[in-house]
């Protein structure tokens, strides 16, 4: 039982963080400290945090039932507040280069997908390990990657505003 429970919750966390850390490695200009990573995985985990109830609020609001929300309602704003969060990073000019998006990106993104996979560990302990694995590898690594290919586009519109 522990063995199990101990399986889950690493293949569950362990691939996007390692991610980070990847893309950490590969920066050559080695401009964001680890404090500021640690720091955008939990605005990151802070915007997931706002998903819950905002979702519970259209969740109970849409007649559209629960299959449909997840699928059709859920992502947008799921996206919409990990975009905050980016689009704060370059209000606030913190974001200097390109590979500073993608890596700020995918940190907000992953820290998402830690807070989500940590919620659903304990409201699910039940769930196969194979499903963990999914939600660690495809679902986690799909919310850092979705804001890792934002970033940078969003800070080359910027500079052909600026420019």
């Amino acid at each position: 039982m522990l063995v199990t429970e101990i399986l889950n919750w690493s293949v569950a966390l362990v691939p996007v963080l390692a991610l980070v850390a990847v893309f950490m490695w590969l920066d050559a200009f080695k401009l964001m400290t680890v404090w500021e990573t640690l720091g955008l995985l939990l605005m990151g985990m802070v915007a997931a945090l706002a998903a819950y109830p905002l979702s519970g609020v259209f969740l109970d609001t849409l007649p559209i039932g629960f299959s449909n929300y997840s699928r059709f309602v859920a992502p947008w704003i799921e996206e919409a507040l990990k975009t905050i969060v980016i689009v704060s990073l370059f209000r606030f000019n913190r974001i200097g280069y390109k590979i500073d998006a993608v890596i700020s990106g995918f940190a907000v993104g992953a820290g998402f997908a830690v807070a989500e996979n940590i919620f659903y560990l304990w409201r699910f302990p039940d769930i196969p390990t194979s499903a963990w694995l999914v939600r660690g590898v495809g679902t986690a690594v799909m919310h850092g990657t979705t804001l890792a290919l934002l970033a940078p586009i969003t800070h080359e519109l910027a500079e052909r505003e600026t420019g």
